[in-house]
């Protein structure tokens, strides 16, 4: 017999015992759990607390890591039990319950799938229906729904291009859908993928999908039903259908099914950005050509809507299907993807925002603007924070300089730094801070150059120890002065050396506060965004000096030879307050001129 807890919130859950199964969100096979003796015993199982977290003792060993590309039980390192019962203990240490989850350093996330108590009833429950059945007298139930997208979207925690499950679509006799009207396959589930399954569409293409029904009725069918499909919502503006008939008879039987492919007449939000996030579709059909309607079914998704088709094939491509943006389903034919945030951050930022009489231009330049507006307040979230489907690592914001990037970095971080890695984990540097920024912009459509549309900075000391290549100089450089390192926002350095002050950044409100190089977005040669600290600077003629003024606050200049290495256990310099781009070096030769 299990024992539930009934907590205010009225989700049940219950205590883990010795054999509970775990899942690794990073490994290839499930592993049960071995609990140490407490003396503490659930039925005829030993208790589990969160002292049972050593990969040893207690059988951690989930076989192949994907993101080490080794056996797990040569490389897991466990932290501390996450989301355990605090005021119950079993021989001095919290309970683990079946809601507890722990982190790998390597990057995986271990959950439980059963409980290991005897009797239990499943974690997860099994199928159930979405969206409305039809009416007996309909005679058909509308039953799956595909859009016919470019992209599809996939979840922030996607490992590589063959996690299913973190890809939002659903499978039905090995093909892929948007919605189904029961999800049979178990990684379906709604406590695996969201209910409402979101899908992305470009403003200026009608909307085309198709739509699967099935025969309900006992009876023999013998005429073609008419089909009407209708956008639901407050919307003022509504894809639009026309009735239409199936194109063959539908027989008799439960099992016949019969597609129609619709396609609207109209495209109500184009030249728009829009973030719908309950797109409801219903269907009901008439045996008396449009005489009586009878509701068949309904579907309920999320829906982006970005102004241009997303410029997929310039996301950052990387070797590695752990770090490349260029995601790709390969349980659909190798489907380009686009990581859900991308859209969500830019698409909900910019939500109604419209082309009017102004060249488009001067419209992309609006937007740009109004979609930096989500990194003003210094906390930008992903898509499902705080939701089921979102790793625990932080139930806030997205981090700067936090957690595996702070110093010292995990080894996690170092492997697999890219933009990857912040949508997943929430935390990572300036580098993909800035890479995050500008591919909103171009899942928007809006065209950037990776390379091009951003601003790098260093001081002499990076130039000599990293071989940077930056050459852009308000003045020629001092081979007797070394610039090495600027401090940030409120942090300044004192004259002795020493620094004083925080820094403020993107989820973090004391980051680092000093550095030898920072890069941050200069858009169309023309104004500044840098998503890290949140400030953007988009006045006429904006320049370094600008830019510098505003956000560094002092700079340390060493008296030493240009090529002798900087001593850091011994201050040996002077600090500059004033005119600090004189001391920068910059990627951009046109801002120092």
């Amino acid at each position: 017999m299990s024992i539930f807890l009934q907590p205010e919130d009225g989700d049940s859950y219950e205590y883990i015992t010795d054999g509970a199964i775990m899942q690794c969100t990073a490994g290839a096979l499930p592993c049960p759990i071995k609990a140490k003796d407490k003396g503490v015993m659930l039925g005829d199982e030993m208790s589990c607390s969160t002292i049972d977290n050593d990969p040893i003792q207690n059988q951690f060993n989930f076989g192949m890591c994907s993101i080490t590309q080794k056996p797990c039980t040569g490389c897991i390192k466990l932290g501390n039990w996450e989301n355990y019962k605090s005021n119950l203990y079993f021989d001095d240490h919290p309970a683990i319950t079946n809601r507890s989850t722990i982190q790998c350093a390597m990057g995986g996330t271990i959950k439980f799938s059963t409980t290991g108590q005897m009797g239990e009833a499943p974690v997860v429950s099994g199928v159930k229906t979405y969206g409305d059945e039809a009416k007996t007298e309909a005679e058909i139930q509308f039953t799956k729904l595909a859009f016919h997208t470019d992209y599809d979207i996939c979840s922030d925690e996607v490992t590589d291009f063959i996690d299913y499950k973190n890809f939002y679509v659903l499978t039905d006799n090995n093909e892929c859908y948007h919605w189904l009207f029961i999800r049979e396959n178990s990684d379906d589930y709604s406590s695996v993928k969201p209910e409402k399954i979101p899908f992305t569409w470009i403003s200026d293409k009608p909307l085309e999908l198709t739509a699967t029904f099935q025969v309900i009725s006992d009876e023999t069918i013998e005429k073609v039903p008419l089909l009407r499909l209708q956008q639901q919502g407050e919307e003022e503006k509504k894809y639009l259908f026309k009735e239409q008939k199936a194109k063959k008879a539908i027989g008799k039987g439960k099992c016949d099914e019969f597609t129609v492919t619709f396609t609207s007449n109209n495209t109500p939000f184009k030249n728009s950005i829009q973030y719908i996030e309950d797109f409801v579709l219903t269907v009901e059909c008439s045996w008396d050509d449009g005489k009586t309607w009878h509701k068949v079914g309904s579907t309920q998704n999320t829906l982006y809507i970005t102004w241009r088709k997303p410029l997929w094939e310039r996301f950052r491509k990387l070797n590695s299907e752990w770090t490349s943006t260029q995601v790709k389903n390969m349980s659909d034919n190798a489907k380009p993807c686009i990581l859900e945030t991308l859209l969500y951050l830019g698409c909900k930022q910019a939500h109604r925002m419209q082309l009017g009489k102004e060249y488009p231009s001067e419209f992309e330049e609006a937007v740009t603007i109004q979609i930096f507006k989500a990194f003003e307040g210094l906390e930008v979230k992903r898509a499902r924070e705080d939701t089921p489907y979102r790793t625990p690592l932080t139930n806030s914001c997205m981090g700067y300089w936090r957690g595996h990037s702070a110093i010292p970095q995990s080894k996690i971080f170092e492997v697999n730094r890219s933009l990857r890695f912040l949508l997943k984990y929430g935390e990572a540097c300036c580098g993909e801070w800035t890479e995050l920024f500008l591919h909103l912009l171009l899942a928007q459509g809006i065209e950037i150059d990776l390379d091009n549309d951003t601003c790098a900075i260093c001081t002499e000391y990076a130039i000599v120890e990293w071989g940077y290549p930056y050459t852009g100089r308000i003045q020629p450089y001092n081979y007797n002065l070394k610039s090495y390192r600027f401090s940030v926002k409120d942090a300044i350095y004192q004259k002795d050396g020493n620094i004083t002050g925080t820094s403020h950044a993107q989820g973090n409100e004391n980051a680092q506060r000093y550095f030898s190089d920072h890069i941050w977005v200069h858009f169309r040669n023309r104004l500044f965004f840098d998503p890290s600290y949140g400030e953007a600077c988009i006045k006429e003629n904006s320049t370094l000096q600008h830019y510098c003024k505003d956000n560094l606050t002092s700079i340390v200049v060493e008296n030493r030879k240009y090529n002798q290495v900087t001593d850091f256990s011994a201050f040996n310099g002077f600090v500059v307050y004033e005119d600090i781009e004189k001391y920068i070096v910059c990627s951009n030769e046109n801002l120092t001129k």
